[in-house]
């Protein structure tokens, strides 16, 4: 016997495959089964101390549930000839083995084999796990061709190196597909770790976190998500990619998806970091908080609306942010996209043709070639902190017609702070600074620009190139000073009023503070030099609270309320504040002229979560009216947030109301009289889901017919959460 096993062992593998049945010892039942591939004989019972020689083998008498343990070596692999590829797993486990062997090395050769390693037998279900094993030289790693089972893989702490792809899985109609790929290292494959595809399932809940991807040759989409479910909830996080050179491909890439999908931290360099092509999206589903950097592209949105990225970065890209064909609804919310200038189109957020109801909110947009671009589109960009880009912090090309850019900060921008080329734009509210010019109109048709501080920059405060317009813009409620250009440069050579309300001061040195301008054209505005005439216009000082630094009005400026109501065409100042307040209580509210509003009435909220059944603690302060009485009113709606461009609903005593009185909600919370100027409410939100994230919003006043004269506060407006 011992001189049949021994000639056995030599490298005649015809008959070894032969007589293996017949002379192999019988083997007990059990559960685990190990392998040495030099160590190891087929004919021995396959334990920690007598492994079989080959995975092949042991597949054979492995059961489903089993697991196959692969002993390491110092060198040597599991590989042809000794290997009949690819190892067929009927939901049987493989994993390096923590007890025997010789070494620490547990690696799979293909040697170039073409079609996969190890096939998972998707006849059946399968929630086996692969862990711990390195794979080398092969076309395919792992294959799942599963139909209408139960697919759970678990692909654990592996290595594929100089493997094309990892893993590709695909589960068909009314299966449910949840595997798990963990902790695993990808070098040298050149399309990435995993394409995953599900074709009508009833459940599809991948879970693909802590991966790292990189290598010179992996050019192909790292991550690949497609296909349809009808359920699930599908994780994507912490997942690493880097290369030395840039790729078209992407780290992850979601394509004509429509399960709940959560891309969370993950991060990369070199590649396109994100895109999400053609996908019916989930309202539910997540992206936030990834960093990708120095590629391509850093998120890519094609063709796929509803889609809210959330407190990303993307830094050192082509493009920070591309938002392209027909992709509606799109938010980017809290973004950072910095030093995204390395193409003549770089843009920070670039927004392109055809994607309608866009939104920017709340970015931070530093040192691009452009800030934001839009072409093309109608949305809004607001809350923004947009600085020292190379050109533009925003370029609104010709197309993108009733876009709305309000309040934000732009400023040391080289080419100027705002460059327009389409109509029916409203820019309301922004602060801007430091930059080449202020505002550059070259479309004029409906735009309006109303309640912006333009202040300190190299050229005009504005700058209009619109002799061919229709019509001319709308200017009012701007303060527009200290600028080195004038102030407002014009080529309209019209007579009817479009620049009203506004205050133009210290700007152009020495020089007249606007040229250009026909007489009739601005009107209710202090001008210190250079003014045409017009109704209401007078060059006073406009006694800033501190000049050069802080524009509001103090309290004797001649501003006050010597603007006109019918040229309040925004409800808001610079500040949030409403129009037409009554600064002085005469019971004739009436607005400012420039971009501040002076009200004394202010709504704080000093603690609460906006959620279900939290209570909300607020104050209400009145400055210079200690006893009046005082009330708070709520508004709540699906979208009942203040817009800036538009007139706000007005009251005789109050001025300008920014609540929308015809919300689905519209109630008075509490009302009473002040203590020295100032009280304190609690608020409680009601715990109905009906109300689970609508926006509410809230609104003050202080005064009434009692003493014939109020004033309303900003408000406050928040989307209430679980």
């Amino acid at each position: 016997m011992h001189f049949a096993k021994e000639i056995l062992m030599k490298p005649n593998h015809l008959l070894h495959a032969c007589l293996l049945i017949c002379l192999a010892p019988p083997v007990a039942a059990q559960s685990d089964w190990y392998v040495h591939p030099v160590l190891g004989s087929d004919f021995d019972p396959g334990s920690c101390t007598e492994p079989f020689q080959t995975v092949s083998y042991a597949l054979t008498v492995a059961a489903p549930g089993d697991t196959v343990w692969l002993q390491g070596t110092l060198a040597g692999s599991y590989a042809a000839p000794s290997e009949s590829f690819p190892w067929v797993l009927q939901d049987v486990s493989l994993a390096a083995s923590p007890c025997g062997g010789t070494g620490s090395i547990v690696e799979v050769d293909g040697a170039n084999i073409p079609g996969p390693l190890v096939v998972l037998d998707g006849s059946a279900d399968f929630s086996a796990r692969i862990e711990g094993i390195t794979f080398l030289d092969a076309d395919l790693g792992i294959e799942l061709l599963g139909g209408s089972g139960q697919y759970a893989p678990q692909i654990l702490d592996c290595t594929f190196f100089d493997v094309e792809l990892a893993a590709q899985m695909e589960s068909g109609l009314n299966s449910r597909f949840n595997p798990v790929f963990r902790n695993n290292q990808v070098g040298g494959a050149k399309d990435g770790l995993c394409h995953l595809k599900v074709t009508q399932a009833l459940e599809a809940s991948p879970l693909i976190e802590d991966n790292f991807i990189g290598g010179d040759d992996t050019t192909g989409n790292m991550i690949r998500l497609e296909g349809t479910t009808q359920g699930g909830h599908a994780v994507i996080q912490r997942n690493q990619g880097s290369r030395p050179v840039n790729s078209d491909a992407s780290i992850i890439q979601i394509w004509e998806f429509n399960g709940r999908v959560d891309i969370l931290k993950n991060s990369g360099a070199h590649y396109r970091g994100l895109e999400i092509f053609n996908c019916p999206w989930h309202p539910e589903s997540r992206v936030e908080e990834n960093d990708f950097n120095s590629g391509v592209t850093g998120i890519r949105v094609t063709n796929t609306s509803g889609v809210t990225l959330y407190n990303n970065k993307t830094n050192g890209n082509h493009q920070g942010v591309w938002i392209l064909t027909d992709s509606d609804e799109v938010t980017v919310e809290a973004h950072s996209a910095t030093n995204n200038h390395t193409r003549s189109e770089s843009a920070g957020i670039r927004i392109s043709s055809g994607c309608e109801g866009y939104r920017v909110l709340n970015c931070t947009l530093d040192d691009n070639l452009q800030g934001i671009t839009v072409a093309s589109a109608n949305g809004l960009i607001e809350g923004c902190d947009i600085i020292n880009n190379d050109h533009h912090g925003i370029r609104a090309f010709s197309g993108a017609v009733g876009s709305e850019i309000a309040r934000n900060l732009i400023t040391h921008n080289d080419a100027g702070g705002i460059r327009v080329d389409s109509t029916s734009l409203c820019v309301v509210a922004n602060e801007i600074a430091y930059n080449g010019f202020g505002i550059r109109d070259s479309a004029g048709d409906g735009n309006l620009f109303a309640s912006n501080l333009i202040h300190h920059n190299n050229q005009e405060g504005f700058l209009l190139r619109i002799a061919s317009a229709l019509n001319p813009p709308q200017i009012v409620h701007n303060t527009v000073a200290d600028n080195s250009g004038y102030g407002l440069d014009s080529d309209w050579a019209g007579s009817s009023p479009f620049v009203a309300n506004s205050i133009f001061w210290n700007n152009n040195g020495s020089g007249d503070d606007v040229f250009g301008l026909m007489p009739g054209e601005i009107i209710f505005s202090d001008v210190e030099q250079g003014a045409p005439a017009g109704t209401g216009n007078f060059s006073l000082d406009p006694l800033f609270e501190i000049p050069g630094s802080d524009y509001c009005l103090s309290s004797a400026s001649p501003c006050l309320e010597a603007g006109d109501d019918s040229w309040a065409l925004a409800s808001i100042d610079l500040k949030g504040d409403p129009r037409n307040s009554d600064a002085d209580w005469d019971g004739d509210p009436q607005p400012d002229c420039g971009s501040d509003e002076r009200v004394n009435v202010a709504l704080k909220h000093l603690s609460g979560e906006f959620s279900l059944g939290s209570t909300l603690n607020l104050e209400i302060e009145a400055t210079d009216q200690p006893t009046a009485n005082y009330f708070l009113y709520a508004a709540v709606d699906p979208d009942a947030k203040p817009l800036a461009a538009k007139p706000g609903g007005f009251h005789p005593l109050f001025g300008t109301v920014l609540l929308d009185q015809n919300a689905p909600i519209f109630q008075l919370v509490e009302s009473g009289s002040l203590v020295l100027g100032e009280v304190s409410i609690s608020a409680t939100i009601p715990p109905a889901p009906s109300l689970l994230n609508q926006f509410l919003a809230l609104e003050a006043g202080v005064g009434g017919f009692g003493i014939g004269a109020g004033q309303l506060s900003s408000a406050i407006c928040e989307q209430i959460k679980p």
